[in-house]
């Protein structure tokens, strides 16, 4: 059966139909991502020589454990869990190393945080936290995050294309920001053509805030359904609360879908669109914006200084949920909107459930 929305991240080209997307994105947020870039300069020096950290065992379990990475881990049962990864596609632009696979044993502790007690990294075991981390947040960002923004360009089209006016909130910037990080020679993942075509383009983004990871293999890897074809349907009775949380977040939509009398088909692309996309942002984050470690070389505690600043860079310009001050399209300001206002109280009952502060983040489009 075909699905109602095809997912993608390169479906992303110019076309009549979308130039007003285009044209709104152009005048009002790219001058926003220019601003933002110039103060998160002087943001990521501050940060680097006064508030950076290493990294943790309890750091990278908690990023684990409340991000989209939680989707896939294993509770083994007596506080022990694993995490293990395989046929990934990633590879890094300069150094050639490869994100094949890794596998993480860890224990929880709700008051210590847990400790790591394996980690294994294509094959070969390693004890550097530097580099664990590395992994497990350009995993994060490259592969289980990137799911989060397969619908979006299939969904902006069906909503213009059926005209579905109460969604049209959520057409806003998506396509224009995945034309830049995928074609764009200023976008923060670097390829062969910009190094070989704009060389001076390429070295400016490469020395202030572009990532190691490839662009093709981020590209290669979208399609990769291994191992997100295997999470459980029901998420209901996870031991790990991020995930229940996720799970109940969907159920908002799917409420809220039928209360505005919109397709149920909607569900899935709606949801990762809208909920998964926003607060994975958030939460991410939250969990390494002061932690040591590099852009993608997988050089772990030798990377250099300008890996590291590159790596804070990256966060604070392209996972940093912030959004333009009178643009921001968030969905608790679409008051007027049956569907989003229904959405945004339910979110809100269901962050006081968990202790969440997620709702006042989310956004109607892919905005970030």
């Amino acid at each position: 059966m075909q699905e109602l929305i095809e997912k993608s991240i390169v479906n992303c080209c110019y076309k009549e139909k979308y130039q007003k997307i285009f044209l709104e994105n152009k005048i009002v947020q790219s001058p926003w991502m220019a601003l933002k870039l110039m103060f998160g300069l002087l943001y990521s020096f501050f940060v680097y020589f006064f508030l950076l950290q290493e990294p943790q065992d309890a750091d990278i379990i908690t990023y684990v454990e409340n991000t989209t990475l939680a989707w896939l881990l294993v509770d083994l049962g007596q506080g022990k869990c694993c995490l293990e990864i395989d046929g990934c596609k990633i590879k890094s632009f300069s150094s050639s190393a490869a994100l094949k696979s890794f596998k993480m044993n860890f224990t929880r502790n709700p008051t210590e945080g847990g400790s790591i007690q394996t980690f294994y990294f294509n094959g070969v075991k390693i004890t550097d936290r530097t580099l664990i981390m590395e992994i497990i947040f350009f995993f994060h960002t490259s592969s289980a995050h990137t799911k989060s923004h397969l619908y979006s360009n299939g969904l902006t089209d069906y909503i213009i294309d059926n005209n579905v006016t109460q969604l049209f909130p959520s057409t806003k910037t998506s396509l224009p920001l995945h034309n830049a990080l995928t074609k764009s020679t200023m976008s923060p993942v670097a390829d062969e053509m910009t190094r070989i075509t704009k060389p001076w383009i390429y070295r400016f983004v490469t020395r202030v805030y572009a990532v190691e990871i490839s662009r093709e293999s981020i590209i290669e890897e979208s399609f990769n359904k291994s191992p997100f074809e295997v999470l459980p349907q029901e998420n209901k009775d996870s031991n790990f609360p991020f995930v229940r949380y996720l799970d109940e977040c969907k159920e908002d939509v799917r409420r809220a879908l039928f209360i505005a009398e919109l397709p149920a088909e909607l569900l899935e692309p709606m949801f990762h669109h809208m909920i998964v996309h926003a607060v994975d942002h958030s939460s991410c984050y939250s969990k390494c914006w002061n932690l040591r470690f590099g852009a993608g070389e997988f050089l772990g505690a030798l990377c250099p200084r300008g890996s590291v600043f590159r790596s804070l860079m990256f966060r604070w310009q392209m996972v940093k949920p912030s959004l333009h001050p009178i643009w921001a399209n968030r969905i608790k300001t679409i008051r007027h909107n049956k569907f989003y206002n229904t959405v945004y109280k339910a979110l809100k009952y269901t962050d006081e459930k968990y202790g969440y502060n997620f709702a006042d983040t989310v956004t109607a489009s892919v905005m970030y």
